[in-house]
């Protein structure tokens, strides 16, 4: 039987390794604060640079239920590999407007900033087709054990691959999402992974595109283990362009 998505399903990179300085890579971390008695909760999402002043993440990374006053979103970046980051409050925030919270589908959202990144941080062009075949690259910096947890001091990365159609866990809509699956169903993502990029990575080690956005995965015993599922980049391509447009 499939597993459905549930909230212990938002999980980090598990049996990864200490990653390259991917300049592209943020940390969100969203913050819900009450008038008088300042910061109530916190969550922490990963996102991507695709636009000097643009994010991409996930549309549950977002998405809060609460007043829009009382919610904020905060972006670190930096070299996440030396702990050399910088914050910074976004300045809006649009999550898809079709994303649904039970399902999981249509789970990207756009982080605009206001004003521009400085130039050392690169963005990354978004994939317009499949690869299918090719290692993925996943990158962030939740759990990377799921119990007990475990956080890294540094961003992780690890190598996975593309499950074909009827072969993932998961009921998915291959149009619109990427089911990924590590070596002996160990590597994997994990929570707080969640909005962080994977990525194709060509022959000299660099970035190719933006493939896919890290959605959700198992939860209960197989906590962060076998396949994960990503939001399909080009399936989006469309509203990313419209909505950046319109921000404009």
């Amino acid at each position: 039987m499939k597993s459905e998505p549930n909230e212990d399903n938002r999980r980090s990179i598990i049996s990864g390794y200490d990653a390259s300085n991917w300049s592209f890579f943020v940390k969100l971390v969203m913050r819900l604060r009450d008038t008088t008695d300042g910061v109530l909760g916190r969550a922490m999402c990963g996102g991507t640079i695709i636009r000097s002043d643009v994010v991409l993440t996930a549309a549950h990374c977002l998405v809060s239920g609460y007043p829009y006053e009382t919610f904020r979103v905060r972006v670190q970046y930096g070299d996440f590999t030396r702990k050399d980051v910088i914050k910074w409050d976004a300045d809006n925030w649009m999550p898809h407007p079709q994303y649904n919270e039970a399902e999981k589908i249509h789970d990207i959202g756009l982080v605009f900033m206001g004003s521009r990144f400085p130039n050392k941080f690169e963005r990354i062009p978004l994939c317009d087709s499949s690869y299918f075949g090719h290692p993925i690259t996943a990158i962030g910096i939740g759990r990377t054990q799921a119990n007990p947890p475990l956080y890294p001091d540094f961003l992780q990365e690890v190598q996975l691959q593309e499950t074909g159609y009827n072969s993932c866990g998961f009921d998915i809509n291959y149009q619109l999402q990427i089911c990924l699956h590590g070596r002996d169903g160990i590597q994997n993502v994990c929570q707080g992974d969640s909005g962080g990029p994977v990525f194709p990575v060509n022959q000299y080690g660099n970035a190719v595109c933006l493939y896919g956005i890290t959605s959700y995965v198992h939860g209960g015993k197989r906590l962060c283990r076998e396949d994960s599922v990503h939001t399909r980049v080009s399936g989006y391509l469309d509203w990313i362009n419209t909505s950046i447009n319109n921000e404009a």
